[in-house]
């Protein structure tokens, strides 16, 4: 009797862990298909990911090359720009001087114009009346002039500066 309940026993035992064995082998099988669509659909994500990678590079190394091309039109402009103030700035004396010296041809004019009409009658003196108003517009001219040029050959302080290119800045 003990043969027979340990014969059952036994093939109780291998049944049950047969089953056990199908049992657990079909959760396996479920696991591995699941894991085989995960590797592909990471695979598929890893396409994507690389393709789009590359694709923000390009477009990177694109709008790096447009930025430094701008950089350098602006530089050129600024440049220029500096040459022509430099240039400008050192004619300014020049002019200045020259336009001291037509002020000064001005001013003998008019204090001739003026010692004539002191003796002058009739349209003489109305003709070297209206002469007098056109020199002395000159001179308002020259002097406005003078005081302008005088104003752009002066140092002007940093912050004021800076001021001055923001103002001077187009708004967006």
């Amino acid at each position: 009797m003990i043969y027979i309940r340990f014969a059952v026993s036994l093939v109780v035992l291998l049944v049950a862990g047969w089953l056990g064995y199908r049992w657990g082998a079909s959760g396996l099988e479920e696991a591995r298909a699941q894991l085989h669509a995960i590797e592909q659909t990471a695979s598929a994500a890893k396409t994507a990911h690389d393709a789009a990678q590359q694709q923000i590079d390009a477009q990177l190394k694109a709008q790096a090359a447009d930025h430094e091309a701008k950089l350098k039109t602006l530089a050129a402009e600024h440049e220029a720009q500096q040459q022509a103030l430099a240039g400008s700035l050192s004619r300014a004396n020049e002019r200045i001087t020259a336009l001291s010296t037509q002020r000064q041809g001005a001013n003998t004019e008019l204090d001739q114009i003026r010692r004539e009409m002191a003796s002058a009658t009739g349209a003489h003196r109305e003709a070297l009346s209206q002469r007098e108003q056109q020199v002395l517009a000159l001179q308002k001219q020259l002097a406005q002039q003078e005081q302008g040029l005088n104003c752009l050959s002066a140092s002007v302080p940093a912050d004021e500066l800076a001021l001055l290119n923001r103002v001077g800045q187009p708004q967006p």
